[in-house]
């Protein structure tokens, strides 16, 4: 339904529980984008209670109440340029990283970043070089793929990495 009303750029009165607070409040927003971010899908909107524009995580609202009344997308509105006040760019980091199969094939099917880099290597592993946003998607992307990802640098993130390998390994051996 709200995707529904996106489309049909009617307003919509939403049922809300805030992260923060756990405190359920009724909304009246304009949807405006959807933007899947580390793996949670969120709809970006103008609040008419707060008279701003803000991100609401789809799976922390109850109800969707499509209402007649319309709205107008602003012209200036781009969603690219809305991340870094919506808190989905952090800290931008550029990745250096081997994959091998199967995360290789998926990495070259997607965009991650606009000036990604994909190198073929032998044995159909890869290596990826992007700038990417958001330090603990970056990291939990990266121990997802176990053993078939290697950190090349930033030198950080590589002993972020180790790190998390060494203490994940003493869990197991104690």
């Amino acid at each position: 339904m709200l995707y529904q009303s996106f489309n049909q750029r009617k307003k919509v009165e939403i049922t809300y529980t805030a992260a923060s607070t756990n405190k359920v409040t009724k909304r009246v927003i304009q949807p405006y984008a959807f933007v899947l971010y580390d793996e949670n899908l969120y709809c970006v909107a103008f609040c008419e209670r707060k008279q701003e524009l803000r991100t609401f995580k789809i799976i922390r609202i109850q109800n969707v109440v499509t209402t007649n009344h319309l709205f107008y997308l602003p012209e200036e509105f781009d969603i690219r340029k809305q991340f870094p006040q919506l808190g989905f760019i952090k800290a931008p980091m550029k990745v250096d990283l081997i994959i091998e199969t199967p995360f290789s094939n998926q990495v070259k099917e997607s965009i991650y970043s606009d000036d990604q880099i994909i190198e073929e290597l032998p044995n159909n592993a890869i290596r990826f070089q992007a700038t990417l946003n958001g330090d603990q998607s970056i990291k939990k992307w990266i121990l997802g793929m176990g053993a078939k990802a290697r950190v090349i640098g930033p030198s950080s993130l590589k002993q972020e990495i180790e790190k998390e390998a060494h203490l994940l390994l003493d869990h197991y051996q104690n």
